[in-house]
């Protein structure tokens, strides 16, 4: 939550915890975890939604591609 909230994105913080989720009952857990959750940004902006949202909102196509290859190399549905 903390990579993503306020302006800018922190990817390698994305990474590295996207990283460290080993199987797909984690991934779940992960995403029912996160639950619905606001993103703030200095500039007035909000946006609001689940784990998938949030990735796909703030991540641009490249970085979420990223994301998704690093699951899918454990075997983890997006």
């Amino acid at each position: 939550f903390k990579a993503m909230n306020g302006c800018g994105t922190d990817e390698s913080a994305i990474y590295y915890q996207i990283k460290r989720v080993t199987d797909q009952n984690i991934w779940n857990q992960v995403i029912q975890a996160y639950g619905r959750r606001t993103i703030t940004c200095s500039l007035g902006s909000n946006t609001t939604g689940g784990l998938k949202f949030t990735l796909e909102d703030e991540l641009d196509d490249d970085n979420l591609q990223k994301v998704k290859d690093i699951l899918k190399s454990k075997g983890v549905t997006y």
